[in-house]
């Protein structure tokens, strides 16, 4: 469970700073 928690947050901000290229490291 914890291991698809983490995989979904990884995406979330992957998903994030490539629609939002602003806020891109």
């Amino acid at each position: 469970m914890f291991s698809k928690f983490s995989l979904i947050c990884t995406y979330l901000c992957l998903v994030c700073s490539y629609s939002v290229p602003e806020y891109r490291i």
